[in-house]
C-alpha cells in the first residue's frame, strides 16, 4: 500500500502541466502513488501524460470518457487510489519536492490523525519550481483542536490541494458534483468531522493565481454558475448534522457559510460586465443568504472581515436591516 495517493484533475493544463508533473516525480517520499485524470482535454495535455507516465512508473494515467468536471473527477481518483491517505494537487500548481514527506512524517508522530494541511504560498510564475528550497523552513507540526477552540475552524484554508486525508476516514463521502466550489464543501465537512487537525505552517503547496485563466481563474470570469455556492455553503451543515457535530459548531458554520457566499461576491466584482449588473447579482446572493442564513449578528464580523470586504458587510447589514423593517410593517 502506497503512503500517499496524489490525485490530479486535468483539463486542457498543457501551459502548465509539466511544471506540476515535475513537482510530483521530485517528492522526497517515494512511496508514493500519483493518480493522473484527464478530463476530456481538447489540448495536448493527455499525450504529456502519456509520455511522463511511461518514464515515471508512480505515475498512472486515467481518461475520462465525457467531460465530467472536477468534482466527479476527484470522486473517481478516490475510488482508484490504493494510499494510506490521500492528497490532491490542482494540474496548474506545483509542490516543494519535501512536501509529502513533511506531511506524512507529521502522521507518524501526531498517531495517524485524520488531517494533515500545510502552509500555501500564492505565486503567478514558475519561480519556485525545479529549484533548491532546502533553505526553507521545516517547522514541526501542532494539533489544532476545534472541538476546545472552535473559532480556528473560521480560520482554516477551505482547500483540500493543502491536506492529506486518511482514507479511512474518508469513508464514502464524495465531493459535490456539477458545481463550483466543491472543495469548500468537502474540506470544512471533513474538519468538522474530524474536531481536530495537525497543522503544518510550511511553504509547501505553490497556488498559481492567475485571474486570467487557470483553473484559479474560473470563477472570476463570467459564469453561470456562481449560485451553486449555495449548494456548497448546504452541504456543510448537512454533513455536520449527519455526523451530530451541527450543535457543537452552529455560529462557525454559519459564519463559514456566510463567508463562503460572500466570497463569490470578491469575484464578480471582477467580471466584465456593467456595475448594474454587479449589483443585481449582488442583492440576488444577500437575498439567499438571509432566507437561508440569516443576519451577521452573532458573527463575529471582525474575523468575517479578514475574509471579506467591510463594503460588502456593511451592504449587507443594511439590506437585512432594510427586511426586517418589511416584516415588522
Amino acid at each position: 500500500m502506497p503512503k500517499i495517493s496524489v490525485i490530479v484533475p486535468v483539463y486542457n493544463s498543457s501551459e502548465f502541466l509539466r511544471t506540476c508533473l515535475d513537482s510530483l516525480v521530485s517528492q522526497t517520499l517515494k512511496d508514493l502513488e500519483i493518480i493522473v485524470i484527464d478530463d476530456c482535454s481538447t489540448d495536448n495535455s493527455l499525450s504529456i501524460l502519456n509520455e511522463y507516465s511511461q518514464k515515471y512508473p508512480q505515475i498512472r494515467v486515467f481518461h475520462n470518457q465525457q467531460n465530467i468536471g472536477q468534482g466527479a473527477t476527484r470522486n473517481r481518483g478516490i475510488k482508484l487510489s490504493t494510499g494510506e491517505y490521500i492528497g490532491f494537487v490542482d494540474s496548474d500548481d506545483y509542490i516543494n519536492p519535501r512536501m509529502f514527506e513533511d506531511m506524512y512524517h507529521e502522521t507518524i508522530i501526531h498517531n495517524q490523525p485524520d488531517i494533515v494541511t500545510t502552509g500555501i504560498v500564492f505565486v503567478k510564475n514558475d519561480c519556485y519550481a525545479n529549484t533548491d528550497l532546502s533553505y526553507f523552513e521545516h517547522n514541526s507540526g501542532r494539533e489544532i483542536d476545534f472541538i476546545s477552540n472552535p473559532d480556528a475552524l473560521c480560520d482554516e484554508s477551505p482547500a483540500v490541494w493543502n491536506k492529506i486525508f486518511k482514507k479511512s476516514f474518508l469513508g464514502d463521502y464524495k465531493f459535490l458534483e456539477n458545481c463550483l466550489w466543491e472543495d469548500v464543501a468537502f474540506s470544512f465537512s471533513k474538519l468538522i468531522e474530524s474536531g481536530k487537525v495537525i497543522f503544518l505552517n510550511n511553504p509547501n503547496y505553490f497556488y498559481r493565481r492567475n485571474l486570467e485563466k487557470g483553473i484559479s481563474g474560473q470563477a472570476y470570469q463570467q459564469n453561470n454558475h456562481q449560485f451553486d455556492i449555495i449548494k456548497v455553503a448546504d452541504a456543510i451543515s448537512t454533513h455536520a448534522k449527519k455526523c451530530h457535530r451541527y450543535e457543537l459548531f452552529k455560529p462557525q458554520i454559519k459564519h463559514l457559510q456566510i463567508a463562503t457566499c460572500f466570497e463569490r461576491l470578491e469575484e464578480i466584482s471582477k467580471w466584465n460586465i456593467s456595475p448594474e449588473e454587479k449589483k443585481k447579482l449582488r442583492f440576488k446572493m444577500y437575498d439567499l443568504v438571509y432566507q437561508r442564513y440569516g443576519t451577521l449578528e452573532d458573527i463575529n464580523q471582525d474575523q468575517l472581515s479578514i475574509r471579506i470586504s467591510l463594503d460588502i458587510i456593511k451592504e449587507y447589514n443594511t439590506y437585512c436591516q432594510e427586511q426586517q423593517t418589511k416584516k415588522v410593517l
